[in-house]
């Protein structure tokens, strides 16, 4: 599936979850305070903990409360595994020469079958690593490394500047979370007209922008 693709599905799919025909746009402007990368974890409740193995550089991410409500429109040719029932899941892109997405899961506890779907994703062409009770799966075993990095050393998304403020104040467990620093990089990927313009627009006001 192409990058264009994907950042259009996290995006209709931040509407759907909406609940609403349009997304309602937040912006979170970061308050300069010192933070601890403990407390940065501690701002993401249960609802957006797969957040946590989501690497820093992310420039979109997004997080679902149920994978299998989703994970057919991102991955390409995904079906639902037996055994493996509903568990949260987070979606991110990075910047490694180009645009790659990674894919987190809850793991289960049942070793068994988080082994099964691991294999199963292995399939689909994907870089899969466990990691800290999550499963984490990419094109790119450069990113998959990265997030297995990330996680040894306790820092994650939840450590961007600005990003606390904005997943603290979401209202759902379904949300999409963009940088406003790199949205100058991504517009091109959607659309063939570069508006970097927009970019610098919106970080006057903010770091991320929220679709809730």
């Amino acid at each position: 599936m192409s990058m264009k693709s994907i950042i259009l599905c996290l995006i209709a799919l931040a509407v759907m979850f909406a609940g609403i025909g349009v997304a309602v746009l937040l912006l979170y402007a970061d308050v300069d305070s010192p933070r601890s990368s403990n407390k940065s974890h501690m701002a993401a409740d249960d609802r957006h903990m797969v957040l946590s193995a989501v690497p820093s550089d992310a420039v979109l991410t997004a997080c679902f409360s149920d994978h299998r409500e989703v994970a057919s429109s991102l991955i390409e040719g995904f079906e639902a595994v037996e055994g493996y029932g509903k568990s949260r899941m987070a979606v991110s892109l990075h910047f490694s020469g180009k645009l790659f997405p990674l894919y987190v899961f809850e793991a289960k506890k049942d070793e068994a079958v988080t082994e099964a779907f691991t294999a199963y994703l292995a399939t689909k062409g994907l870089a899969v690593s466990v990691k800290d009770g999550f499963v984490l799966a990419s094109p790119s075993e450069t990113i998959v490394k990265s997030s297995v990095r990330h996680l040894e050393k306790a820092v994650s998304i939840l450590d961007a500047t600005g990003f606390d403020k904005a997943v603290a104040s979401v209202r759902g467990a379904n949300a999409l979370f963009i940088s406003n620093a790199h949205m100058g990089r991504l517009i091109p990927a959607v659309l063939k007209k570069n508006y970097s313009g927009s970019k610098d627009f919106l970080t006057r006001f903010s770091d991320w922008t929220a679709f809730d």
